[in-house]
Parts: structure tokens; sequence; C-alpha cells
């Protein structure tokens, strides 16, 4: 599996209410391929963060760490 590419610019607006966080897209390993799956809204969650899906370098590959709410 090759390096993801570099992360695609997003374009943030306002939150479509008050209390909510951007959670940013991310690059998915579909196949043979990645597939840029974009951001999202979220409900924020009192006394937790969003930790960010990323992918981090194994042995000559690539694994994915899947987006996690995390105590504060």
């Amino acid at each position: 599996m090759v390096a993801p590419p570099p992360p695609r610019e997003e374009i943030v607006g306002a939150p479509p209410t008050q209390g909510y966080v951007w959670l940013g897209g991310y690059w998915n390993w579909v196949g043979s391929r990645y597939e840029w799956v974009g951001g999202r809204w979220s409900a924020a969650r009192p006394g937790y963060h969003w930790v960010a899906q990323h992918w981090v370098r194994e042995g000559d590959g690539w694994r994915m760490k899947a987006g996690h709410w995390a105590r504060s």
C-alpha cells in the first residue's frame, strides 16, 4: 500500500447550530486506492475532544487509526 495523499483542503462554514464541532475529512483505503471522505459537523461531547483519524506507517505499509472521542 502506498502512502496516503496529503489531506484535501475543505471549506468549513459556520456550524449548523451552537455546540457543534467540525470533524475533518480523511483518506480511506477502498479496494486498491484511496478515496476522500468529506468532513462533517457533529454535536460536541462535553468533557471530550475529537481525535481525528490518521494514517501511521507500519513496516512497509500504512494503517489507519480510527477517529474517536477522548476524555479531555
